[in-house]
């Protein structure tokens, strides 16, 4: 095996954020290319999916997959994800 030399440019990603109740997208954010991303959003629940531009999952075929969390009033939470970019 050879160390890949490729790099995997993140800002083909997006971060879609959904309403928890109404599975309705509420936020979306392209990454850096470095892979850091923000979100601004109210208190509430709601789940959270990456993609790639054209909305093809990460081998996350649907919604079913997506990660949920909850954001108090006044409060800040930092979600990291893991992608299988397929670069070997």
């Amino acid at each position: 095996m050879e160390p890949c030399s490729r790099v995997f440019d993140y800002s083909a990603v997006r971060v879609n954020v959904y309403n928890a109740t109404s599975k309705a997208l509420v936020a979306q954010a392209s990454a850096a290319s470095s892979g850091y991303y923000g979100v601004k959003l109210g208190a509430g629940s709601y789940l959270v999916n990456v993609t790639d531009a054209a909305g093809k999952s990460f081998g996350l075929p649907s919604l079913d997959y997506t990660q949920s969390f909850s954001i108090e009033k006044g409060h800040e939470i930092q979600m990291d994800f893991d992608i299988d970019t397929g670069i070997r």
